[in-house]
């Protein structure tokens, strides 16, 4: 998992960040999920973005360190954004 603390609200161009919504229910299952041994890693990597936007990481921050590129991150940001963000990874 990725300390995610120093880049949250961290200064960048363009708009303010906002966090994605993600219910405790939700984070909780989705910590359960990264947590296991056979998961996928292109999944590990979506349940890692998804965790970062749901603390208010910046998403181009996402893409720098998840190694993905940022329009990748961008288009994962506006798949999450809807009411059962777990069901999109």
């Amino acid at each position: 998992m990725i300390d995610t603390a120093p880049w949250v609200n961290r200064s960048h161009p363009g708009s303010p960040t906002v966090p994605l919504l993600l219910s405790d229910a939700d984070r909780a299952a989705l910590l359960v999920m990264l947590r296991s041994q056979k998961l996928e890693r292109r999944v590990y990597v979506r349940g890692q973005a998804l965790l970062m936007m749901a603390d208010g990481v910046a998403t181009c921050d996402v893409a720098r360190l998840l190694g993905i590129h940022e329009r990748t991150a961008f288009e994962w940001r506006a798949r999450f954004t809807c009411d059962a963000p777990l069901s999109k990874l």
